[in-house]
């Protein structure tokens, strides 16, 4: 816990150079003046809180963050411009927080608003000022979890360069994020609209030139923490295409059943969008090796035809599910899979999620995760790439495994017999003919993750998903 009593009296400085002094001659400014900004306010935070400064420009609410600031010199904090040094480099964002594990890097930068793969590799110098100002929450708060001790996060100008729906639904990650955790957060912003959806502990009111008031969290108004209130609808495969750029796939799905969409209860005419989150249910693909481990290859025995037809009457696949930014936090995307789950046709639903131990909203929506293990061939690639310098980073990035390949040797043809099993076993001869390059389909295969997940319907026996 840390409590101790502030006091700040600011006092103006004398006027420097002629014009100073001539302008505070022409007022009749004789003296300095002296403003008591804090008068003994107790500031008491516990990990877990969150303490909110708000009032206009002016007003004292920097001054207040720099007494913290000396008063525990061991926080952590947030610059107002965005993320150190990120306008000369062109590191990419997940690069940025350079503490923790990739894994804990990315869900980091999901939390804090950067959820899209695209944001997160993109160079932090092109990145947007409001997306910069994620990006320094999630540093800070990264250095902060690091610690093995409770720590102090100090955000000034916290949300000031954001828009309102953004600002909003980044209120509402770090709200989860704080609860429970060994951090505390003490933030200034002029903005009192964010009050309800980051539901601080405590809301300090300094109002300009007038005594500081406080606030106790749970005298003020609260935002709905659920999506219940948010209608499902039918929707169209062209409300897919709308919300495809905030997918971290570019392509869209082979084929669609149906589409679920969430619209905003009262979107903005002008600015705001007309979807929240969309979802689509696809027919299951006929060949899914995680699907024939699961289920110790129930659907993947007999000809092809009888196995798209169990396939079909047995199983529908979730391929799609975005949730568009600015209402992310709102736990729409579960919602949205607890309901194509329960108006399913079939005993059994699927999915597959390239992000799914990053976001694992299909687990809280109940579905049972089942994490697959690469193929035998990739693994045996990257301990070949291994045994001639190579790290598994670099055979995803392709370049370094041709740069070796070209320079021929005894390391070429070591990695060219295990690159060729691996084309042999995960590329068949149609695969190989269609891709531009199987060389480089196969090296990026090396770094993907994802898990597959499975879940019984109404229509399953005994509640059983067949898996």
């Amino acid at each position: 816990m840390w409590s101790h009593p502030f006091n700040l009296t600011f006092t103006s400085p004398a006027p420097a150079g002629a014009a100073g002094r001539r302008v505070a001659d022409m007022f009749g400014i004789t003296g300095r003046r002296s403003i008591t900004m804090y008068d003994d306010l107790n500031f008491s935070i516990r990990p877990g809180q969150i303490f909110l400064v708000v009032g206009p420009s002016g007003a004292g609410k920097s001054q207040l963050l720099g007494l913290i600031r000396r008063r525990w010199p061991g926080s952590s904090e947030l610059a107002p411009t965005g993320p150190a040094g990120a306008a000369g480099h062109g590191r990419c964002a997940v690069d940025m927080p350079n503490r923790g594990p990739l894994q804990t890097r990315m869900s980091m930068l999901s939390r804090c608003g950067l959820a899209d793969a695209h944001a997160m590799i993109m160079p932090a110098k092109l990145l947007s000022g409001g997306q910069q100002h994620r990006l320094a929450m999630a540093e800070a708060l990264l250095a902060a979890s690091w610690r093995d001790r409770p720590t102090l996060v100090i955000a000034d100008e916290f949300c000031s360069v954001l828009d309102d729906m953004t600002a909003h639904a980044l209120c509402r990650q770090i709200r989860r994020l704080v609860s429970g955790s060994p951090i505390a957060l003490v933030a200034a912003s002029p903005r009192e609209d964010i009050i309800p959806h980051l539901q601080p502990d405590k809301v300090i009111a300094k109002p300009l030139g007038e005594p500081v008031r406080v606030f106790d969290g749970r005298d003020l108004p609260h935002v709905a923490d659920s999506a219940d209130a948010w209608r499902i609808e039918r929707g169209r495969i062209g409300d897919y295409h709308a919300m495809a750029p905030f997918h971290y796939l570019s392509r869209p799905p082979a084929a669609h059943k149906r589409v679920l969409v969430i619209r905003p209860p009262a979107p903005r005419l002008l600015s705001g969008p007309s979807l929240a989150a969309v979802l689509v249910v696809s027919p299951p693909v006929i060949n899914l090796r995680a699907r024939n481990i699961v289920t110790g290859g129930r659907y993947s025995t007999g000809d092809r035809r009888t196995a798209a037809s169990r396939l079909n009457a047995e199983i529908e696949c979730i391929s799609r599910v975005i949730v568009h930014p600015a209402f992310r936090g709102l736990g729409l995307a579960v919602r949205l899979v607890k309901h194509a789950i329960a108006t399913a046709q079939t005993p059994i639903v699927e999915a597959i999620a390239m992000m799914g131990t990053i976001s694992p909203f299909f687990e809280r929506a109940g579905m049972h995760a089942w994490p697959v293990k690469p193929e035998q061939c990739l693994t045996d690639l990257l301990a070949a790439a291994k045994a001639v310098g190579l790290s598994p980073r670099q055979v995803a990035e392709v370049a370094p495994v041709r740069r070796l390949l070209a320079r021929g040797g005894k390391k070429a043809e070591l990695l060219t017999r295990f690159i060729s099993r691996a084309m042999r076993d995960i590329l068949c001869a149609k695969a190989r003919a269609r891709l531009d390059d199987p060389l480089a389909e196969v090296c990026r295969r090396t770094a993907r993750k994802y898990v597959y997940y499975t879940a019984a319907t109404r229509k399953a026996p005994h509640g059983n998903a067949g898996t």
